[in-house]
């Protein structure tokens, strides 16, 4: 496999903290919330997978765009589960910001 430029793009690397913190915070979380620790790390991870395939369509528009709003939308549903998480007192105002 050959070494992949999208690691170096910083949306990428954002994406890969943000899913590492989600992972983190929701291993706190209590296990009835079982559905909701893992929508929340489903959608925290997939921001990242979606622009590194974004960066492998780079030269199609159509696709690259289409990747891109993907991950966009996956960044809007782990910031309802970080809303939820807050609203429950699962996670505090620092965790939530950070």
């Amino acid at each position: 496999m050959c070494t992949s430029g999208f690691r170096s793009w910083e949306a990428y690397r954002k994406g890969f903290l943000l899913a590492r913190k989600v992972y983190l915070v929701t291993a706190n979380f209590p296990p009835v919330e079982r559905s909701m620790i893992d929508q929340m790390r489903r959608s925290s991870r997939s921001v990242r997978a979606n622009v590194a395939e974004a960066f492998g369509v780079r030269k199609n528009p159509k696709f690259f765009r289409s990747k891109i709003a993907i991950s966009f939308s996956e960044d809007f549903e782990t910031q309802v589960w970080l809303d939820f998480a807050l609203d429950t007192k699962y996670i505090n105002r620092t965790q939530y910001e950070e």
